[in-house]
C-alpha cells in the first residue's frame, strides 16, 4: 500500500505535542531559577490536550504501522534489532573482560561464579567487604594494571545475596538500576568518602564553577551510590583551596586522616579532575574505589584506574607509613614509585645516561672520510662534522654537476667517490 508523508507527520508531531504539554503542565520545582505562569485551569486544559495527542499518535502509529508501507517493517524489525543489539553489547562487555584479566587475572559472572580477591561489594546501599555472605554483583573482572591490583564490578541497586533473580525488583528498578564500582588495591586505612556537590547559590565574589549538565551527572552518578555502614563524620575546613571546598563535601571515620591525606596537591587533582569530580569516590577496607551508573565498559574501567592511580601518587608516603600496616605500605609504595617511573623497571641491562666527561679522541683511528666518498660501515645520513672542511660548501662551491641533497640522505657517485657524474644533454 502506498505511504503518505502526511501520515508521519502526523504521528511525530501529536507525540511533540503530547510532550510539549506535558512540560507545560509539571509543577515547578522548588528553587527552581524560571518559573512558567500557570494556573490550574490551563494545567487541566494542557494535560486533556496532551492526552488526546497522545492517543491519537498511539492510534496512527499502531494503525499505519501494522497495516501500511514502511510502518510496518519498521515495528516488525525493531524487537529483532534490539535483540541483535543486546547481545553484540553482551558479546562486547564479555570480551574486554576476557583481555584485561589475562592469565593473571579473573572474571566472575553467573556462568563462573566465584568471589574476588580483594575489594567491596554492593549490599542494598552499603559497601561491604568482599568476603561477605550479604554482598553481591551480577559480574566483576579482576586484573593487574600498571602495577596495581584492580576491580572491576557490575551490580544492581538494591540487591544482595538473599536475591536470587531479578523478579522481585520493579520493571523499573531491573532496566535503570545498574550501577558499578572501579577499585584500586591498597593498604587497610580508616573510611574516607568524598561527595561531590552539586551547584548551589553563589557568594560574594565567587564565580559559577559548575553547569546544568554537570549538576545533573552528579544526580544521576551518586543516585543510591553505596557508602560503607560505618558512621562517618563531616569534615569542613576554611584552610581548604576554594575549588576544592565548593565542589566535595568530606566525610571520614577519622579527621587527622582525612587532614592528612587532603593535601593541596590533592585537593587540586581531585577538583580538576573529569571522572572523579562527579562520582563518589574513597577508600575504605584496603581499596580506593570510585562508583558510577550505568554498564562497567572498558572506557570506564580504564578511567577509573587511571584516575586512582594518579590519587594513590598524589597522596604523600607519609600518610600510607602513619596509617597502614608497615610491610603493606612499603609494598604499596613500592608499586607507586614502579608505576611513576614505567614499566619494565630499569635494569643493568638498559643504557646509562651519558656522562658530563668528554671523552678524548683516540690517536689511532683514521680521520674523517672524504667527502664525496661513501659513510663508513653502519652509518647512514650526511658526512661527519669536518668532512667539508671548516664549514659545509654554498652551492656555488659544490662540483660541476652535483646538487646539495637534504639532510640525512647520501648519494653515490656513479664514476667513483672522487668523480663527479657525467652531464647528461
Amino acid at each position: 500500500m502506498k505511504f503518505s508523508v502526511v501520515d508521519g507527520v502526523i504521528i511525530w508531531g501529536c507525540f511533540i505535542l503530547s510532550f510539549a504539554l506535558l512540560m507545560y503542565a509539571a509543577p515547578n520545582r522548588p528553587g527552581a531559577g524560571r518559573k512558567i505562569p500557570r494556573t490550574p485551569l490551563t494545567r487541566r486544559i494542557a494535560l486533556a490536550i496532551a492526552g488526546l495527542a497522545g492517543s491519537t499518535a498511539l492510534a496512527g502509529t499502531m494503525t499505519y504501522g501494522t497495516f501500511r508501507g514502511p510502518w510496518m517493517w519498521v515495528i516488525g524489525a525493531s524487537p529483532v534489532l534490539l535483540g541483535l543489539w543486546w547481545i553484540f553489547r553482551a558479546f562486547q562487555q564479555k570480551s574486554w573482560m576476557q583481555r584485561w584479566a589475562g592469565r593473571t587475572g579473573m572474571v566472575l559472572d553467573k556462568d563462573r561464579p566465584g568471589r574476588p580477591s580483594f575489594g567491596l561489594l554492593s549490599a542494598r546501599g552499603h559497601a561491604v567487604r568482599f568476603d561477605d555472605p550479604a554482598g553481591s554483583f551480577d559480574l566483576a573482572v579482576e586484573a593487574d594494571s600498571a602495577g596495581h591490583r584492580v576491580l572491576g564490578i557490575q551490580f544492581r541497586r538494591g540487591m544482595d545475596a538473599s536475591t536470587e533473580s531479578a523478579e522481585n525488583l520493579t520493571k523499573v528498578e531491573q532496566t535503570d538500576s545498574r550501577q558499578f564500582m572501579v577499585q584500586l588495591a591498597c593498604p587497610v586505612v580508616p573510611a574516607l568518602v568524598l561527595d561531590p556537590v552539586q551547584m548551589r547559590e553563589l557568594l560574594p565574589g565567587e564565580s559559577r564553577w559548575a553547569t546544568v549538565t554537570d549538576d545533573t551527572r552528579i544526580a544521576m552518578e551518586t543516585f543510591n551510590a553505596p557508602v560503607p555502614p560505618l558512621p562517618l563524620k563531616t569534615v569542613e575546613r576554611q584552610d581548604w583551596a576554594q575549588e576544592f571546598r565548593v565542589r566535595f563535601e568530606v566525610r571520614t571515620e577519622n579527621e587527622e586522616f582525612a587532614m592528612a591525606v587532603l593535601t593541596p596537591q590533592v585537593q587540586h587533582l581531585v577538583a580538576n579532575d573529569g571522572w572523579l569530580r562527579l562520582r563518589r569516590f574513597g577508600c575504605h577496607f584496603g581499596t580506593l574505589w570510585v562508583t558510577g551508573k550505568g554498564r562497567l565498559t572498558e572506557a570506564n574501567m580504564r578511567a577509573g584506574v587511571q584516575s586512582l592511580a594518579r590519587l594513590a601518587a598524589a597522596i604523600p608516603p607519609e600518610v600510607w607509613r602513619a596509617f597502614a600496616p608497615a610491610p603493606d605500605a612499603e609494598r604499596f609504595l613500592t608499586r607507586i614509585r614502579q608505576q611513576a617511573q614505567g614499566f619494565p623497571p630499569p635494569t643493568a641491562s638498559q643504557p646509562t645516561p651519558p656522562t658530563t666527561q668528554q671523552p678524548t679522541p683516540p690517536t689511532t683511528q683514521p680521520g674523517p672520510p672524504p667527502a664525496w666518498g661513501p659513510p663508513p660501515h653502519g652509518t647512514w645520513g650526511p658526512p661527519p662534522q669536518g668532512a667539508w672542511g671548516a664549514q659545509a660548501p654554498s652551492a656555488g662551491q659544490y662540483p660541476r654537476g652535483w646538487r646539495p641533497m637534504p639532510p640525512g640522505t647520501h648519494q653515490q657517485p656513479p664514476n667513483g667517490p672522487h668523480q663527479p657524474p657525467p652531464r647528461h644533454g
